[in-house]
């Protein structure tokens, strides 16, 4: 199930899109909610983040787990899947 879910994700659009003004309050609850909710999410970087003008993707994307607390599952380009820890 989890390996299916996981295809599936990869295969569609993120679910949410990280855009210049980086990692915000209100963007960490949203990604937060959904994550609650889903288990498992699709974000996209945009190339424009702040933050990715002082540190690389892979740093950018453990940051972000790491807010969350959740398990970065895979970075390809500029996406990132976390999932829930607790699954």
């Amino acid at each position: 199930m989890k390996k299916e879910k996981l295809d599936e994700l990869k295969a569609n659009h993120a679910q949410i899109i990280i855009g210049k003004n980086g990692l915000t309050e209100n963007l960490l609850n949203t990604i937060k909610i959904k994550l609650n909710k889903n288990k498992i999410i699709k974000l996209k970087v945009l190339k424009t983040v702040e933050e990715l003008e002082t540190i690389d993707r892979k740093r950018f994307a453990e940051l972000i787990a790491e807010k969350l607390s959740a398990k970065l599952i895979e970075i390809r380009g500029y996406n990132i899947i976390l999932q829930k820890k607790d699954i």
